[in-house]
C-alpha cells in the first residue's frame, strides 16, 4: 500500500505509516491463480480475507490491542496502465466484515446444538404447518415404526386413530385461529402395523418458514 484513508487505519489499529507501509493484505490470503489471471487482465477482484490479528500483529502491520479475528472484504479495482498494458497500481476498498461473520458463526453453532438436541430428544418432535407435516425428529420416525421420508409431507391425521381425528383437527384450526385451547392433551396414534398407541401431546403455535405453525411434541405413554 502507498497511502490508505482514515477508515482504512481504524479498521486496523495502527497507525497510517503502519498501514501504508506494512505488507499487502493478499499476504494473509493467497490469491488463487484466477485472481491472479483477472488482476494482470486489469479486472476487478473481490476477496474475503480472514487474517489471524496475532500473527499479524507480530509482522507490524497492527498495534491493535484486541484479540481473535479480522475479516475484511477486499475489492482491488485496476488503476492506470503500464505500456504493456498491464494495471499501473489499484485501489483498493475495505470493509470491515468480522461481526456479520461472527455472528453467522454463532448462528451456525447455535444451529448445531439445537439439531443435536433435536434429534437425540426422546420426546418425539414435529412441525405442522397447512395440515401436514413439515419437520419430523428420528423419534417420532421410531415410535410410529416409518422413516422420515414416509412422514414428511404427509397430513398429520396421517398418523391419528379414526376416532380422535376431529378433535385433533377442531384443536389445531382454533390453536391457529389463536384460540386459548389446551396445550396439553392425550390422543391415539396409529403406527405401521396398525397398532393403536396413546400419546400425551404439547401443542404450541409457532412462525415456521415466515408462517403460522404448530410445534408439537409427543410421548408414547401407552
Amino acid at each position: 500500500p502507498v497511502e490508505v484513508n482514515r477508515a482504512c487505519v481504524e479498521i486496523f489499529g495502527s497507525s497510517r505509516e503502519g498501514v501504508a507501509e506494512g505488507p499487502s493484505l493478499f499476504d494473509y490470503r493467497p490469491l488463487t491463480d484466477d485472481d491472479k489471471r483477472r488482476l494482470r487482465g486489469g479486472e476487478t477482484v473481490t476477496a474475503e480475507l480472514p487474517i489471524d490479528l496475532d500473527a499479524a500483529r507480530e509482522s507490524g502491520l497492527f498495534s491493535t490491542d484486541g484479540s481473535g479475528k479480522l475479516c475484511v472484504r477486499m475489492i482491488a479495482v485496476p488503476i492506470g496502465t503500464e505500456d504493456d498494458g498491464t494495471p499501473r497500481g489499484y485501489l483498493g476498498l475495505v470493509e470491515d466484515v468480522t461481526k456479520p461473520r461472527q455472528m453467522e458463526e454463532a448462528l451456525r453453532i447455535s444451529e448445531e446444538r439445537n439439531r443435536l438436541l433435536v434429534e437425540n430428544a426422546n420426546e418425539a418432535i414435529t412441525i405442522i404447518q397447512d395440515g401436514v407435516l413439515k419437520f419430523v425428529n428420528p423419534k417420532l420416525a421410531q415410535l410410529t415404526g416409518r422413516t422420515a421420508g414416509e412422514l414428511l409431507g404427509r397430513p398429520y391425521h396421517y398418523l391419528v386413530y379414526p376416532d380422535d381425528r376431529g378433535m385433533m383437527a377442531e384443536r389445531y384450526a382454533r390453536r391457529l385461529a389463536g384460540e386459548d385451547v389446551p396445550h396439553v392433551y392425550q390422543f391415539r396414534f396409529v403406527d405401521r402395523e396398525g397398532g393403536t398407541r396413546w400419546a400425551e401431546i404439547n401443542a404450541v403455535l409457532v412462525e415456521w418458514e415466515g408462517r403460522p405453525a404448530t410445534l408439537a411434541l409427543f410421548s408414547d405413554i401407552t
